[in-house]
């Protein structure tokens, strides 16, 4: 994505007239110049050679070598002639400029600070806000994000990308009628798809259902025929109370994307809202058969059962649920998640315990082998779960996985009222955390309490759905971090 200053040229030419000293300009440096500003710049670039063998210390040519080189689109070329520049004249706010998209577009690390480096000397400088804005978005951090890209609203209605990750960050904190706004226009100067699908996405998030239909059958029309489009039209239609076009277009995108769980968990849940939980249950069991590890199918499938009243159907997809998704990425510990996961509990024990004979205070490896031994439902595993993860409690009083394990433990000794106790508080820290209202669901059917039962199973229902929009406003985008060159070829 390129973001380049209207005002670039200017700059040059009006840094051409003086040297840093208040010395004469040469005159020939007028030439290069007026290379630059007609866009010629195979002529720029070698007359911008002939003077730096003359004077290869002057930042003024190595500046204007590598607006040449930017022109002829050899940018690491580019970069390189800006960061000679910057060394000779520090803070020189061209050739920081110029310096800052060339290590953009190349991706490299250098340009968050470039960009810091203009932001500092010119706060309200368009394109270094532009180039903030997309880093950040990039990074993850749309609240800085939406600040940067809000300072920059010249620039982003020049740039397709940037608009875009503006829009998308618009839309994941409830600001969607700003993102239509933004989009609306784009669509009409930039007939590229994903720009017409984001619209559709941020008109459905703005209450705009029928708007963002007729966006998305507008799509159709150009042979755009993917699942996230039958997937946004089937919740269009469902808004629209257009029950039969939505469940097609919901099996359509089920259809289309036979392997990603998502688009099956909506069906179920339009099943569910304008058919049967039977028929629920049979797309989720048809799902299932055709992703047999998805946690997320076999939670939806078990929060079901919990609906129907099926408290053994239930336990059965919760557990398993827990057993295909145990989670990774901790440190040192990850590869006894791996092993767990492939069902090598022995090997993940022996690990684990090797690692805890090297550091017995590791809390993080006791939480994880007492995981480990639970998996093997035998009385002096549980025992020795149980020792470990009140020790681990200790030092972490209000983590709530370490209660939802702590509780298990009380489960299988039928301890329920001191597991009950466990999950009351878990809830408390994480109301939201799906695995907590499953254990608790099944806890309080356990001690017949009925009217508890069906509130968490209400709950549960709603997390899911949550849950789902979430993933929803996330992916519905179709913007990519990858886009920069392409998407800002034509956006000068």
């Amino acid at each position: 994505m390129r973001f380049r200053s209207a005002v670039l040229w200017t700059i040059v030419l009006l840094a051409a007239a003086h040297d840093a000293g208040g010395q004469e300009a040469v005159p020939s440096i007028s030439d290069i110049s007026s290379s630059l500003g007609k866009q010629d710049y195979d002529a720029a670039l070698s007359r911008t050679a002939i003077l730096l063998k003359q004077k290869p210390e002057d930042a003024r040519l190595w500046v204007a070598r590598g607006l040449a080189l930017r022109g002829l689109q050899r940018t690491a070329e580019s970069l390189e002639s800006f960061q000679r520049a910057l060394l000779l004249r520090p803070g020189n706010l061209v050739a920081l400029q110029g310096a800052a998209e060339a290590a953009y577009t190349l991706d490299d690390p250098s340009a968050k600070k470039f960009v810091g480096q203009i932001l500092a000397a010119d706060p309200a400088n368009p394109v270094a806000n532009a180039m903030a804005g997309s880093l950040a978005y990039e990074a993850g951090d749309c609240k800085s994000a939406m600040t940067f890209f809000q300072a920059a609203p010249g620039v982003l209605e020049r740039n397709t990308v940037a608009s875009l990750q503006f829009s998308h960050c618009l839309v994941l904190n409830a600001e969607a009628a700003r993102a239509v706004v933004i989009l609306e226009p784009l669509k009409d100067r930039d007939h590229q798809d994903l720009v017409a699908f984001d619209l559709a996405s941020a008109q459905y998030y703005a209450g705009k259902f029928d708007q963002s239909a007729a966006t998305l059958e507008q799509l159709q029309k150009q042979n755009v025929d993917t699942a996230q489009l039958w997937n946004l039209l089937g919740a269009d239609y469902d808004k629209l109370d257009r029950a039969p076009a939505a469940l097609e277009a919901y099996r359509k995108a089920c259809e289309k994307a036979p392997d990603t769980p998502g688009y099956y968990i909506d069906l179920a849940r339009f099943a569910m809202e304008h058919s049967s939980v039977d028929a629920a249950v049979r797309i989720l069991n048809a799902a299932i058969d055709r992703i047999p590890k998805s946690a997320a199918l076999l939670t939806v499938r078990g929060s079901v059962y919990s609906v129907q009243g099926d408290a053994t159907k239930a336990e059965a997809d919760f557990t398993l649920a827990e057993t295909v998704d145990p989670g990774s990425g901790y440190g040192r510990v990850g590869k006894s998640l791996l092993l767990n996961d492939q069902g090598k509990s022995s090997d993940a024990e022996l690990l684990l315990r090797a690692e805890l004979k090297k550091d017995p205070s590791d809390k993080e490896v006791e939480f994880f082998l007492a995981e480990t031994l639970l998996r093997t439902p035998t009385s002096a595993n549980n025992e020795e779960a149980e020792r470990l993860l009140k020790d681990v409690l200790k030092d972490r009083p209000n983590d709530s996985n370490v209660l939802l394990a702590l509780s298990k433990t009380h489960l299988a000794k039928h301890e329920n009222q001191a597991a009950l106790t466990l999950l009351q508080h878990a809830r408390e820290l994480d109301g939201d955390s799906a695995p907590i209202l499953n254990r608790l669901l099944q806890t309080y059917r356990a001690l017949g309490m009925k009217q508890q039962s069906a509130d968490v199973a209400a709950q549960l229902r709603n997390v899911i759905d949550q849950n789902r929009d979430a993933e929803l406003r996330r992916n519905r985008f179709q913007i990519t971090a990858g886009s920069r060159q392409d998407a800002g070829s034509n956006n000068d």
